[in-house]
C-alpha cells in the first residue's frame, strides 16, 4: 500500500498561480464560488450542504408547526426524487483550499515500491488545469496553523468523505462535527461522480474573514521549501512514483 499521505497535488490553470503557491500565497475561494459555477467537476451547488434525495415511497414531509394552534403542524408529503439541501449560515463565506491527496486512491502499483497514476484519476485531472504542484501537507498545515494561532481563526483541514445519496449520515449537536458534516461530506451518485477528485480540503472555519463584497481569501504563510513543479500534468500519465532513501 502507498504510504504518500504527506503529499497533496495542486492543478492549476496558470503558472502564475503555481508561482502563488510555491511563494506562500494560498488563495481561498469562498464556498459560494463552488456552488454558483457550472463545471459539473469543479463546482457543486450542493457544497456546503446537507443532501438528501427522496427515494420512492420514502416517508419524507415537509412539516409546518404552530405554536397554540390545533392541530399544531400541517404536513405535505413530498414528491420522489425531490432534493433536500440543508446549509448554516455564513456557510457561503467560508474560504476553502482544495487539492488532490495523493495515496494509494490514485495509483496503482506496478512493483513493491513503485507506482502508476490511475489514467481515469489523469483524466480527470486534466479538466482542472495543466501546471501541476506537488507539496507537503505537513509544512503547509504547519504554516497554517501559525497563521491561525497569530491571527485568532480557526482552521479545519481533512479529506473529503464521499457517501452514496441514499446513505444515512448521523447527525450530531457538536458544532465541530456539523462543520465536517457540510464541508468535508460530499455526496456522489452516477451523474455526480466527485470521488476520482479524491479530494483534500481546508476550511477556514471561524471568523468570517472574506468581506460581503469579495469571494475569495488570500493567506500568506511564507515560502514553501518542501513543494516541486512538474512541467504539464503529462508528467503524471508517464511518470512512476517510488521512494528513495539516500
Amino acid at each position: 500500500m502507498l504510504q504518500y499521505s504527506d503529499f497533496l497535488i495542486k492543478i492549476c490553470q496558470k503558472e502564475e498561480y503555481v508561482q502563488d503557491i510555491l511563494a506562500g500565497n494560498i488563495y481561498m475561494n469562498e464556498l459560494k464560488w463552488f456552488n454558483s459555477i457550472p463545471d459539473s467537476f469543479r463546482g457543486d451547488r450542493y457544497d456546503g450542504h446537507r443532501y438528501h434525495k427522496i427515494v420512492d415511497n420514502e416517508p419524507v414531509f415537509l412539516c409546518l408547526e404552530v405554536k397554540g394552534i390545533n392541530p399544531s403542524s400541517i404536513k405535505l408529503p413530498l414528491p420522489p426524487k425531490s432534493v433536500i439541501a440543508q446549509s448554516f449560515i455564513g456557510a457561503d463565506k467560508i474560504p476553502l483550499f482544495c487539492a488532490v491527496q495523493l495515496d494509494e486512491n490514485i495509483v496503482e502499483s506496478i512493483s513493491p515500491n513503485e507506482y502508476k497514476f490511475k489514467k481515469s484519476v489523469i483524466e480527470h485531472m486534466e479538466q482542472f488545469g495543466n501546471h501541476v504542484v506537488i507539496l507537503s501537507k505537513r509544512e503547509l498545515m504547519a504554516k497554517m496553523e501559525e497563521y491561525a494561532n497569530k491571527n485568532n481563526v480557526k482552521i479545519h483541514a481533512e479529506n473529503v468523505r464521499y457517501v452514496n445519496e441514499k446513505s444515512s449520515i448521523p447527525r450530531t449537536d457538536s458544532w465541530e462535527e456539523q462543520i465536517k458534516e457540510f464541508l468535508f461530506v460530499k455526496t456522489v451518485s452516477p451523474d455526480r461522480a466527485y470521488t476520482l477528485q479524491n479530494e483534500w480540503r481546508m476550511a477556514i472555519t471561524y471568523p468570517q474573514v472574506i468581506s460581503d463584497n469579495e469571494n475569495h481569501k488570500i493567506i500568506h504563510i511564507g515560502e514553501l521549501e518542501y513543494a516541486m513543479t512538474l512541467p504539464s500534468i503529462d508528467w503524471l500519465k508517464e511518470g512512476t512514483l517510488k521512494v528513495e532513501v539516500k
